[in-house]
């Protein structure tokens, strides 16, 4: 059965609604949108993982163009030493969603939300905790041992269902993955 794509969440407040790490889903989704409009941003450089998330996901004659283009440059030091401009785009990206987080922690929605629903994976955990009021480090603590306890618990029951060949619950894999990675394909 084919499953439907869902429209990337585009927002922070609507990605405390999604089972994961907020940060990582908004910029999950902004890679994507980023990567289906190559046409109207300048690349000149790419990593291998963004050549082939290009190859994989744009559309052909998008990506066949600025294949042809990044073929033309020169193999150079400086083009060596450049960074994926991709991955540059994201990280400015991640660094607004880190201070609009950062700018929300202390309302009663997005405290109440941090402290019983809440999930960071680890790496925007520890980017937030940095810059975080005392008041919310222990909630962003809290956050992410409550993240790891769940995935533990649903990984142990994937395990119990395969032995006795039930079903298992989808995406626990990947949720467990992506806590592991904790990059969604972004590099640091």
């Amino acid at each position: 059965m084919l499953q439907r794509r869902r429209a990337p969440v585009k927002n922070l407040s609507d990605a405390l609604n999604e089972d994961g790490c907020p940060l990582c889903i908004v910029l999950k989704g902004f890679q994507a949108c980023y990567l289906s409009e190559l046409d109207r941003h300048e690349v000149d450089c790419l990593c291998g993982f963004h050549v082939w998330m290009v190859a994989r996901t744009a559309e052909a004659r998008s990506a066949a163009t600025l294949f042809l283009r990044l073929l033309s440059n020169p193999l150079g030091q400086e083009a060596t030493a450049r960074t994926c401009d991709v991955c540059a785009r994201i990280a400015r990206e991640e660094q607004q969603l880190i201070q609009e987080l950062l700018a929300n922690v202390n309302r009663p929605d997005w405290e109440a939300w941090l402290r019983h629903h809440g999930a960071l994976c680890r790496p925007h955990a520890l980017k937030v905790l940095g810059q975080a009021p005392k008041a919310a480090q222990g909630a962003i603590h809290l956050a992410l041992s409550r993240r790891r306890s769940e995935l533990a618990e649903k990984l142990t029951e994937l395990l119990r269902h395969s032995d006795r060949n039930l079903p298992a619950q989808p995406g626990v894999l990947g949720r467990a993955a992506e806590y592991l990675t904790a990059q969604r394909g972004l590099h640091q």
